[in-house]
């Protein structure tokens, strides 16, 4: 007949609903049904993971929303439930624009009205929901004639296009549900409006009951009430839900009739709606070509930088042929645009990070710092023709002003564009958390402490077990192994089933955040593409589409990460303080700065500070960027467990001593890092080039590269992979390599690859400061103390500070609250600021800076406590400063004290690199 599951609840019903649409739409195949709805409380979070998994499995996706809603506005009201489907492309705008107006007066929930619906009904279908409803609470409470009323306007509104819904299963209080259902089948019959049977499904299976109790307990929620309501609200077959209504109201003729009424309402509706979304984006320039507008400011920068010759220009000429055959110059204008914004408004931007770096066109126009021929980046790992999906341009920004850069491009394209939200998942140690305090392993409130620590011992212990058997990263856990083990079963017994509960709500989702740096564009109004969320932030109203990142490029959203990188706030002021750097060129030339890498001296360089990351420069000895980017790259689980670093270390000795040439048909690829295949770009050069396989494969090949050894995701494309091989084999004999050979080389691309634009990118910072470091050694320690986050950073600090010939001028009241440089008689010293003490807090701080600058300097101690009476300064401040020499009003002594202060501090640097 036609029955499919309409009124459903996923995870994002939070704490309410219970499976992700991967799952569900299964079990809608499984039972044999061709669509299935989706109506989430009050958002529209799902809809897109729900229309990918039901194309996926050839069911049609019908997108919808379980709303709160009003027929007129009443001040302080919750709503009642309302169903609203979109019927088709207009439909779906509809119910966005409708879920917007709704949240602009939200009160708990979006409320939406009557009249919302009566101004934007296009392709709209809509359906009375449950008990919940407005009708629902009109029959309970005997007000017919109101829901007469209302089911008469929206009737008149939508004509066959608004359903009454009759759900067929027992509710909590007694015989409800039948009343409801009754009098709304009499009144649609009298009215002409088709009944349907839906289910108002909260989970998938029955068996997941237990485990959808213990979400509820989670978030506190009346057990009983919900063991009651909720018991049967599972996904039913057609046959289940005919069966219950029978049982309930004895009628299967009408049951039947229902069920034909839900396949008319599946037939009225759109496949596949979102994918009419089409990719767009705005013109940056409505009086000038975008193309010409990209390509002169590319030609341009090339003639101002001093690069136009043929090797730049033949480049420039194949990158934008590639963006012109995409149509991505506005992109590019975009990019540049805002980017352009945050230099002329004395905002820090990054070099560049991914494989931006390796566009020409990026450099060209100002968007990243790299030359990617200077530092020999292909572009092919960023942009080709066969590559249809938008490049991805991310860029690092200061991160105290980050936000004015995402108000600028937010504001910029007004109607236009939007923030994005983030989708927090259950992991592993959260999840046990949330389930340890509804599975007898409590341990907060009123217990003993000897209690509370045992519980926390035995969470952390069930935490480690855990990992074990979960690949938190791949969002799967290896339950087959897990529920052989005897200790599952002992756990699952001890406590609630804790075991069982963590499989089933592993990776659902707990919250919907914003997510920092994303920022959607479109090329027409936003709410084409997803309802809007408003935000209050800090007295600012911002808006979100509904979507994450990956749902929203997965409907054609244009996206852009506006990232903070605190690196690059350090990096700002060390400008600041010390100046820029000179060219890199310049830079690159310091022997200085190249002996400091030789020997590690990286304390407080970024991505070179850790014993590994010392340990891998001493023994690569880097006397080139080459070398400096392949040490940075090095630095990660992967290759250091194929001691990577020390191939690389040997190679390059040998191929100074003339022991060792690169020169081969595929080593060649590998002669900047000295025969190790460290980048991804070499793996694809070589798959291409050696192995002739198409570029998409490459791509393919190093998604599947991780550190060390195949992937899962690897092993489950053994055949396509063996395809590749043998491919790749076939190829490379034209280069005069054998099937062995060919073979250890295609899996060589399996054991560990990284960017090579990144690293290049992100080891130009580390250049930079290392010149600060060289140069300004007293700007960058005051700079990189100021910002260190813990205690014994700041020590260290210190210690590395004097070795590099930085005066430590001890705290006072008298000076800088932070760290500053400061004269003392004639010659620059690293002040401390007595904010830093223990016990000294913000508020005693600023009330003792506030005081000094108000009316003047103080001169005793007496002084000091007599106009520093404050609650914030009390004796245990007064304590803590005269403990650190803060108190200290003699300048003789003072100088005295600061000098032993140095020598100690230099000898225990000493110590600790002779220790070291």
């Amino acid at each position: 007949m036609g029955y499919f599951d309409l009124h459903r609840h996923t995870e994002f019903s939070s704490f309410d609903g219970f499976g992700k649409s991967s799952e569900l739409a299964i079990i809608a195949k499984n039972l044999g049904q061709t669509a299935l709805g989706i109506s989430d409380h009050g958002n529209t979070h799902g809809l897109v993971k729900h229309w990918q998994e039901c194309l996926k499995n050839d069911i049609k996706p019908i997108l919808g929303v379980e709303s709160y809603f009003m027929p007129k506005y009443q001040e302080k009201h919750r709503g009642w439930h309302l169903c609203m489907f979109a019927k088709n492309i207009a439909g779906y705008e509809n119910l966005n624009r409708v879920q917007t107006l709704g949240d602009a007066r939200k009160y708990y929930n979006p409320i939406i009205l009557f009249d919302d619906i009566a101004e934007n009904h296009d392709g709209l279908i809509i359906s009375t929901a449950c008990v919940g409803s407005f009708w629902g609470d009109a029959v309970k409470h005997k007000r017919t004639d109101a829901a007469v009323r209302l089911l008469s306007m929206f009737k008149e509104l939508l004509g066959d296009d608004f359903y009454v819904e009759i759900q067929p299963y027992t509710i909590s209080v007694n015989g409800l549900q039948e009343y409801v259902n009754t009098t709304m089948e009499r009144i649609a019959k009298e009215l002409g409006i088709r009944c349907i049977l839906t289910s108002d499904s909260h989970r998938g299976l029955r068996d997941d009951f237990p485990s959808y109790l213990k979400l509820h307990e989670i978030a506190g929620h009346d057990l009983e009430d919900i063991t009651k309501t909720y018991k049967h609200r599972y996904m039913p077959s057609e046959s289940e839900i005919i069966q219950r209504y029978v049982k309930m109201h004895g009628n299967k003729v009408l049951a039947e009739e229902y069920v034909e009424n839900i396949g008319i309402l599946e037939a009225s509706v759109d496949k596949d709606i979102l994918g009419q979304l089409s990719l767009g984006m705005p013109e940056f320039d409505k009086e000038k070509s975008s193309k010409e507008l990209l390509r002169s400011m590319a030609v341009k920068g090339l003639k101002e930088k001093g690069k136009w010759n043929e090797e730049y220009k033949a480049r420039l000429k194949c990158e934008m042929e590639i963006i012109e055959y995409h149509g991505f110059s506005d992109y590019f204008l975009m990019v540049r645009d805002y980017t352009t914004y945050a230099k002329t408004h004395g905002i820090a931007v990054g070099p560049g990070r991914g494989s931006a770096c390796n566009c020409l066109v990026s450099w060209a126009v100002g968007v990243t710092d790299v030359d990617p021929i200077k530092f020999g980046l292909d572009y092919h790992r960023f942009i080709r023709k066969d590559k249809k999906k938008m490049p991805d341009i991310d860029l690092d920004f200061q991160t105290s002003r980050r936000e004015e850069v995402i108000e600028y491009l937010v504001g910029k394209y007004k109607d236009n564009s939007a923030q994005i939200v983030s989708y927090g998942l259950y992991k592993p140690d959260n999840l046990i958390n949330d389930l340890a305090k509804v599975c007898g392993l409590n341990s907060t409130g009123d217990i003993p402490d000897e209690i509370k620590q045992d519980r926390k011992q035995k969470i952390d212990e069930i935490k480690q077990y855990l990992h074990q058997f979960t690949n938190d990263q791949a969002g799967t856990i290896d339950t087959e192994t897990l529920f052989k083990n005897k200790k599952t079963a002992d756990y699952n017994s001890n406590y609630d089933d804790i075991i069982t509960h963590y499989t089933k709500l592993f990776r659902k989702v707990r919250y919907v955040g914003t997510h920092a740096a994303g920022v959607a564009v479109v090329s027409s109004n936003i709410l084409q593409y997803s309802a809007l969320k408003t935000k209050d932030d800090k007295g600012r109203n911002k808006r979100y589409i509904a979507y994450d990142l990956v749902d929203a490029e997965s409907i054609n959203i244009m996206k852009f990460d506006i990232l903070g990188l605190n690196t690059m706030e350090s990096l700002s002021q060390l400008r600041e303080l010390s100046g820029n750097p000179p060219d890199v060129d310049v830079m690159l030339s310091d022997d200085e700065i190249w002996n400091r890498f030789r020997i590690g001296d990286t304390d407080g360089i970024f991505q070179l500070e850790s014993p590994t990351a010392k340990a891998i420069l001493q023994s690569i000895k880097p006397d080139n960027f080459d070398d400096l980017s392949a040490c940075s790259s090095i630095n990660r689980p992967g290759p250091l467990s194929l001691k990577t670093h020390e191939k690389y270390a040997e190679n390059k000795e040998k191929a100074k001593q003339g022991l060792i040439t690169f020169d081969g048909p595929y080593t060649r690829f590998l002669k900047d890092t000295y025969g190790t295949m460290i980048y991804q770009e070499q793996v694809q050069l070589i798959a291409t080039e050696v192995g002739g396989m198409k570029w998409e494969d490459a791509d393919k090949i190093i998604k599947l590269g991780s550190g060390g050894a195949k992937t899962t995701a690897a092993i489950q494309y053994q055949k396509q992979l063996k395809a590749y091989e043998e491919e790749f084999c076939k190829n490379a004999k034209k280069f005069g390599i054998g099937r062995e050979e060919g073979g250890h080389l295609f899996n060589e691309f399996f054991n560990y690859s990284f960017n090579k634009g990144h690293s290049t990118g992100y080891s130009l910072i580390s250049l930079e400061e290392m010149w600060h470091k060289v140069h300004h050694p007293l700007e960058f320690w005051t700079v990189k103390i100021k910002n260190a986050g813990r205690e014994d950073q700041v020590r260290t600090f210190l210690e590395r500070a004097v070795v590099d010939g930085c005066v430590i001028l001890l705290p006072n009241v008298n000076y800088s609250k932070f760290y500053s440089i400061r004269y003392i008689e004639g010659e620059p010293g690293l002040q401390q600021g007595y904010r830093g003490i223990k016990n000294v807090g913000d508020k005693a701080s600023e009330y003792i800076s506030e005081e000094r600058q108000k009316n003047g300097p103080f001169h005793s101690i007496e002084e000091f406590t007599e106009r520093c009476k404050s609650r914030c300064v009390t004796s245990r401040v007064i304590s803590a400063l005269l403990e650190n020499g803060a108190l200290d009003f003699d300048k003789k002594n003072y100088i005295q004290r600061v000098k032993q202060y140095n020598r100690t501090l230099y000898m225990k640097a000493l110590n600790s690199r002779g220790n070291n």
